[in-house]
């Protein structure tokens, strides 16, 4: 269907509303990402480059892979397309690709029948809105990059798609919009960012809801920018890739769309320091500070970004393409962004970042990153402040990872997956609600973090744990001050001190009710043996030799509890394979206050004899 001179009539109200920011001159297909020339430069590099071409390899296996493959049906997931939405921005990335560096026609031909397959889908699932900012990528670049093996008619399908299916209601005229567009979460960018792109692939066929669409784009995508404050990220690594990835995507397409370049977009605060954000993420054992909902659990390893390519090129880090890629393996690669990744590289072999060995990132959502050294056998703290009613949030304010010696010793679980939980009527997975079911969810609430727990109650969904973290040549030490989540106190601060001999937690409450019970907990996949106040955490690091962590609680009157939480505990909570809870309570007098440190140090030799003479030593 084409649409008629009406839809400018239709869209001046919301032009006007939006304002008239210069749109750059109109160029000639491929505009997505990269021009003719842009295409050429890669080219080159993947056969000189290292890095470039060992994604390109990547690239062309997934490509031929596609080729055996059945073309894309509509298959609902639950109440989600995400999946194949997903699916076919990979194939049609990667077939669309090689194409342009092969010249193989096989490749443009798949490609195309990818293509028209999603475009005659019925629609791309509004109802979940995320299912179509990402197949109107994949549409996008399909009609963008492949302009030269497209005939007419296949061009006219295409773009009819994305603007009946992605851009407007179905009529042409109406623009797709709901909460997303001023959203402070990561289905701004990925619903903008989407859209952004379908409409710079067809601003020569509808030029009015195109230049709508971006203008749109441009006002509302730093609503979700602001989430970067502080240098942090609230919804936690695993979705910054999801939300960043997409950042790069809309600033690339508004950038280039815009006379001007979208210059306010790039002087975001916190914008330039995620170049940071997943080098502080990730611990000493290579393994991520999964709070929030990460998409692996609990073993959440770090992965290339494409995003961290995007924001070296853009806020001056030579070589984090390279970087990126050095992290590469069969199972960690930049996915079905890989193609973006590949005009994303300065051409500079990686180079050393210099990470600061202790940080507080702040924003909505604070967390503090402490560590002793930058080597694998360094000691790394994760901690975590904020709330739990942010996005993905849970109630681990207080919670923190440890890894030393090369082992992770103190894990996050991380969540639960989506569409089997939302399938069950007696969980309500999006509610964050005080008395919700949510926290009903053992990796969820408050019980399956590693912080504290008073009377067995809930932390507060609207309290707010907030950080302050002060170093020396000695120690660091992270404050956070839980009061505000935990209704059954008038003070509860956590201090987490880092120094040459160990780990030391200390946790202060007062105004407690006499008799009020508090549990201390932490989830460990080492072996663990209670000896009283002593606690014996036995794992092996990478290389398979076993180390040993003596784990003490300065805390008269108390033992160590060690159960095992490899079984799901209700049938709405998943298996957590491998993992004990580690715990100890302690009553509060008619004081109303409790004063414990947990201290941590490795045992290198006889820990039989050494633990609780290593362990007991410090205080802060």
């Amino acid at each position: 269907m084409r649409l008629m001179l009406s839809v400018c009539m239709a869209l001046s109200a919301f032009a006007a509303f939006c304002g008239e920011p210069e749109l750059a001159p109109l160029l000639p297909h491929p505009r997505l990402f990269a021009g003719a020339a842009e295409f050429e430069r890669v080219k080159e590099r993947v056969q000189s480059s290292d890095a470039s071409g060992r994604v390109y390899a990547d690239i062309l296996r997934k490509a031929d892979s596609a080729l055996g493959k059945p073309v894309l049906e509509r298959k609902m997931e639950g109440r989600r397309l995400l999946a194949v939405s997903r699916e076919a921005l990979a194939r049609i990335a990667n077939l669309s690709l090689v194409w342009r560096m092969t010249g193989d026609r096989k490749y443009a031909d798949r490609a195309i029948a990818e293509a028209k397959a999603v475009a005659a889908f019925t629609d791309w699932n509004p109802d979940h809105f995320l299912d179509v900012g990402e197949m109107t990528l994949a549409v996008a670049v399909a009609r963008d990059w492949l302009d030269d093996a497209l005939e007419d008619a296949d061009k006219r399908l295409l773009a009819d798609a994305i603007l009946m299916k992605g851009l407007t209601k179905g009529d042409g005229k109406t623009l797709h919009s709901g909460w997303w567009t001023k959203g402070g979460n990561n289905w701004n960018q990925v619903c903008n960012g989407g859209l952004a792109a379908g409409a710079a692939a067809v601003r020569e066929d509808f030029p009015e809801v195109a230049g709508a669409v971006l203008r749109r784009s441009r006002e509302c995508l730093p609503f979700a920018l602001k989430a970067y404050a502080g240098g942090n990220f609230p919804e936690g690594p695993g979705y910054w890739i999801y939300a960043s990835d997409y950042t790069a995507i809309a600033l690339d397409t508004l950038s280039r769309q815009f006379a001007d370049g979208a210059p306010e977009l790039f002087a975001t605060e916190g914008l330039a320091l995620q170049c940071e954000y997943m080098d502080l993420m990730t611990g000493s054992t290579g393994l991520l500070f999964n709070y929030s909902d990460p998409f692996r659990n609990p073993c959440a390893q770090r992965e290339p970004a494409a995003a961290n390519c995007y924001f070296g090129l853009k806020f001056g880090r030579p070589g984090a393409f390279a970087a990126e890629v050095a992290r590469m393996d069969e199972r960690h690669t930049f996915g079905r962004v890989a193609a973006f990744a590949l005009f994303w590289s300065d051409g500079s072999a990686a180079s050393a970042s210099n990470p600061v060995l202790c940080r507080s990132l702040g924003g909505s959502n604070p967390v503090a990153i402490l560590r002793t050294g930058l080597g694998p056998d360094d000691w790394y703290v994760g901690v975590k402040g904020g709330r739990p009613s942010s996005n993905h949030g849970h109630m681990d304010g207080g919670s923190f990872v440890l890894d030393a010696g090369g082992v992770r010793w103190a894990y996050d679980l991380g969540c639960e997956p989506y569409n089997r939980i939302e399938q069950m009527k007696t969980i309500s997975l999006w509610n964050m609600s005080q008395d919700s079911s949510r926290w009903s969810l053992f990796r969820l609430g408050v019980e399956g973090h590693g912080t504290l727990t008073i009377d067995g109650a809930q932390q507060k969904v609207d309290g707010c744990a907030t950080i302050s973290l002060a170093s020396t040549r000695t120690h660091s030490k992270a404050a956070i001050d839980m009061t505000s989540l935990y209704p059954g106190a008038t003070n509860v601060v956590r201090e987490i001190a880092l120094t040459k001999d160990g780990l030391f937690v200390n946790d202060r409450l007062a105004g407690l009710r006499p008799g009020a019970v508090v549990a201390w907990n932490m989830n460990v996949a080492a072996t663990a043996t209670a000896r009283g106040r002593t606690l014996e955490l036995k794992a092996e690091d990478a290389k398979g030799v076993m180390k040993t962590m003596a784990v003490f609680a300065q805390v008269e009157g108390v033992e160590w509890k060690v159960s095992s939480i490899a079984e799901p505990r209700t049938p709405a909570d998943s298996p957590n394979p491998g993992m004990t809870r580690v715990a100890f309570s302690k009553a509060a007098d008619e004081s109303g206050m409790l004063d414990f440190t947990v201290a941590f140090a490795l045992v290198r030799e006889r820990p039989e004899v050494a633990l609780a003479e290593k362990a007991q030593g410090g205080r802060l």
